[in-house]
């Protein structure tokens, strides 16, 4: 008696080995981190800024421009019956 991959215990003309795609194959991540990283300088002014285009955020010739967009926006309102 021979033991399986799979922990069956089988005669030796039943017994065979596991199969190759059976087997995980394990990649290794790649390495991706930034030598030196460090954070954006002035990150707040550059979060300040809210890009627009033309004619959505106002007028301009080159079609984007920083501004101050006010976004406002509704829901109705739903009723449910039950019986």
């Amino acid at each position: 008696m021979r033991k399986e991959w799979n922990g069956l215990l089988v005669g030796k003309d039943e017994w065979e080995p596991k199969h190759p795609q059976l087997e995980p194959i394990r990649v290794p991540p790649d390495p991706e981190a930034i030598k030196g990283a460090r954070p954006e300088p002035n990150l707040d002014q550059e979060r300040n800024i809210q890009w627009s285009w033309n004619p959505v955020g106002g007028p301009s010739d080159d079609g984007l421009t920083p501004n101050r967009l006010e976004m406002a926006g509704s829901v109705g309102s739903v009723t449910v019956v039950t019986s």
